[in-house]
């Protein structure tokens, strides 16, 4: 909630307790004692914004000792007077099927925008904390009527946003408990999507940990994982291991529907911002991971949560290079590369079809950890060579791509005249792209 800085503002309501000691009222670093009352009792503080506060920070009401309390009219206000700011704190209000209309209209304004830019979003739909604890029993009445109550609301999205091609799927919930029955609650909702939404939008949805489940699930047309680098994992010093581990998963589980990594990040072994993160100022990690998701067989790069870390770090322009090598790619017709490369210090990954490849070779010593901690830079790759099968033969284009630049470096003409083509690769540290086109269709 936006406020003014340097304001006075009174949040006040009223109190009932049986048992504990006192509620203890915390508004960002502001704290109050509310004693205890055995009937209702009325409170009001006051308090002032910082010079640099523009939001209502951390807002909570809690027990001192045990027992139970009870809290009705909360309001926020200027202290000068104006509106009601905590409207949306009724207590009384029903907890679904009231579709804030400030909330709305701001979300017409990012599709609006998104359309305006080019955007695409992956629009999540239901507030999961509102049907999480409903959605435990399948035969049960609260579990049927959280299916009804998503229904309507789906009903409601799709009035007011289906239109929008700048939709391009709608998200059931974020990071959903993967160990309740949402199976009844998919197939329910995701049918009446069919009857009533005319453009089809895609649907997924997402768990807080895998759920194969719902990758295989015939109304999720989306399969997507999450995943966090965290310390703990076994790959948490190689991002690009890390990227394919989730990749070969999630093909395991969903091998004929498109697959995101919808969040990924650097984190912490609290799910919190690492601060190698922070020190990754060339953003190596992310360009290694932009580039490993999008050439690994999921439908499109890893999706980083810390979208404001990247831009405070002006990691931003990582994302241009991938785009201008990926320019004329179609994925119809093409399969996860069979090449090979004669240096083992190398990866290779990518795609190819009959007459096009399209590949990324790495140096496995060019991982953030090795960069960015223990500041070692990778050693020269500099006599490699590519064997790809499966091309038809004929006159190709080969384009050699500064992954970092987003411009190709090398070009070369060469013939593959029995179904295997042989490449000289150009010395390289980091990391390098190869586009392999029919000569007849360069650029």
């Amino acid at each position: 909630m936006a406020l003014l800085p340097g304001t006075k503002y009174v949040i006040s309501g009223k109190l009932k307790m049986d048992g504990p000691e006192a509620v203890r009222v915390q508004v960002s670093s502001n704290e109050w004692r509310i004693p205890a009352a055995s009937d209702w009792q009325s409170f009001a503080e006051e308090f002032t914004t910082g010079a640099n506060e523009y939001w209502l920070g951390r807002t909570t009401f809690s027990l001192t000792g045990t027992g139970k309390a009870w809290l009705d009219d909360l309001s926020l206000k200027e202290a000068a007077g104006g509106a009601e700011l905590l409207w949306e704190a009724e207590v009384n209000r029903s907890v679904r099927g009231y579709y804030n209309p400030l909330d709305c209209f701001m979300l017409d304004e990012i599709v609006e925008a998104a359309e305006q830019n080019g955007i695409y979003l992956m629009l999540c739909a239901i507030t999961r904390d509102l049907y999480m604890s409903t959605l435990s029993k399948v035969d049960s009445a609260e579990y049927r009527q959280a299916t009804t109550d998503a229904r309507k609301f789906m009903r409601y999205a799709v009035a007011r946003w289906g239109y929008s091609t700048s939709v391009a799927s709608w998200e059931y919930f974020n990071e959903m408990d993967p160990g309740k029955p949402t199976n009844k609650f998919y197939e329910d909702v995701g049918k009446y999507l069919e009857q009533i939404d005319i453009y089809r939008h895609p649907r997924t949805t997402s768990t807080w940990a895998p759920s194969a489940k719902d990758c295989r699930h015939a109304q999720i047309d989306i399969a997507q994982e999450h995943h966090y680098m965290r310390p703990d994992d076994d790959d948490f010093k190689d991002e690009v291991e890390s990227v394919l581990r989730q990749s070969r998963w999630l093909r395991e589980n969903a091998p004929a529907k498109p697959a995101l990594i919808g969040e990924f990040g650097l984190a912490d072994a609290k799910w919190g911002l690492s601060d190698y993160m922070k020190q990754d100022r060339e953003g190596v990690h992310f360009h290694n991971c932009l580039w490993a998701s999008a050439l690994s067989g999921v439908s499109g790069t890893a999706m980083f949560w810390w979208w404001d870390q990247l831009g405070r770090q002006d990691a931003y322009h990582h994302y241009k290079p991938l785009a201008s090598f990926l320019a004329s790619f179609s994925p119809a017709g093409l399969q996860q590369t069979t090449a090979t490369i004669s240096d083992a210090r190398v990866r290779i990954l990518g795609y190819q079809g009959d007459a096009c490849a399209y590949l990324w070779l790495v140096n496995h010593q060019t991982t953030w950890w090795n960069l960015v901690v223990e500041k070692r830079e990778p050693d020269a790759i500099d006599a490699a060579t590519i064997t790809i099968g499966g091309l038809h033969p004929g006159s190709y284009t080969v384009l050699w791509w500064d992954t970092y630049k987003g411009e190709p470096v090398q070009r070369q003409t060469v013939s593959c005249d029995q179904d295997r083509l042989e490449l000289a690769v150009p010395a390289f540290t980091r990391d390098l792209a190869c586009r392999i086109t029919p000569a007849a269709f360069a650029e």
